[in-house]
């Protein structure tokens, strides 16, 4: 089973990702399982995060920020893979780091 996370304060944007998710995982044939935060703290508060497979991490969120939020990831799980989204193309460069794979542009989604 593969256990992914989706981190961002905009719920139509965890919405609409969540179905993207699901229609390749089940065409796929991919057991899985999502879970939804709707802030940085929200998905560090608790110690789900920890057996997460796979993060999407919006950059830019209120008090926590993606960024914020992969560097604690880091220190706490070495095998998280983290995809990150945002609107802000430019904050690009300071989100790559260890554990990242890729950035999504939130307007080509």
């Amino acid at each position: 089973m593969i256990k992914i996370g989706i981190c961002d304060d905009e719920q139509q944007m965890r919405k609409t990702l969540r179905q993207i998710l699901e229609q390749v995982l089940q065409l796929r044939g991919t057991d899985h399982q999502i879970s939804e935060y709707g802030s940085g703290e929200e998905l560090t508060a608790g110690i789900s995060y920890l057996d997460t497979d796979i993060l999407f991490l919006d950059i830019e969120m209120k008090i926590m920020n993606g960024i914020a939020v992969k560097d604690k990831i880091c220190m706490e799980r070495l095998n998280s893979k983290i995809i990150f989204l945002t609107s802000h193309r430019d904050m690009a460069i300071e989100s790559v780091g260890r554990n990242v794979y890729g950035f999504v542009p939130k307007d080509e989604m």
